[in-house]
């Protein structure tokens, strides 16, 4: 739990301008001790968070590697986050990523495909931020084995993969 003083600095404090929606949805969940708008998105967030963290499957390291490759020149918006598992399908077939990373690229698509619609966008959201670790320490390299050990770092960084 952060200190006092970091609960109050000026860097952790949010402000965005929310859809119409979004708006609603927070109206919707007013109450005599909520903190206005603003302190039920902070609920929300809160929420939604752990909510991810929970949710987000674990995989072997080859397999979490695979994944994030498949999903490192794709952008899965959170309202196709459901078809994550045919984005991977795809990139595997079109980039022969099974066979780089020695995985039975059917049966783990299979598994993505049974995930529940949480838990593939937990993926999504896991994948965005393995790939912003992965950018941040090497950024774009063309060498497969730095690839390979960046992915699989970013992977295990982010919950998404086994110990390494």
């Amino acid at each position: 739990m952060p200190d006092r003083d970091e609960a109050q600095s000026p860097d952790n404090q949010v402000r965005f301008r929310a859809d119409p929606e979004v708006v609603q949805a927070l109206r919707a969940r007013m109450s005599p001790r909520a903190n206005g708008l603003g302190g039920i998105a902070k609920r929300d967030l809160e929420r939604y968070y752990a909510q991810l963290a929970a949710a987000l499957p674990v995989f072997g390291a080859d397999e979490a590697g695979f994944i994030l490759d498949a999903l490192s020149r794709e952008r899965v918006d959170h309202h196709f986050s459901h078809l994550v598992w045919a984005v991977v399908a795809d990139a595997s077939e079109q980039r022969g990523l099974a066979a780089r990373w020695g995985v039975d690229a059917a049966a783990l698509i299979g598994r993505l495909r049974d995930l529940t619609p949480f838990e593939k966008l937990a993926l999504v959201d896991a994948s965005e931020r393995a790939h912003f670790l992965y950018r941040a320490k090497l950024g774009p390299i063309d060498d497969e084995q730095h690839d390979r050990a960046a992915f699989l770092h970013a992977a295990w960084a982010v919950g998404l993969a086994e110990a390494c």
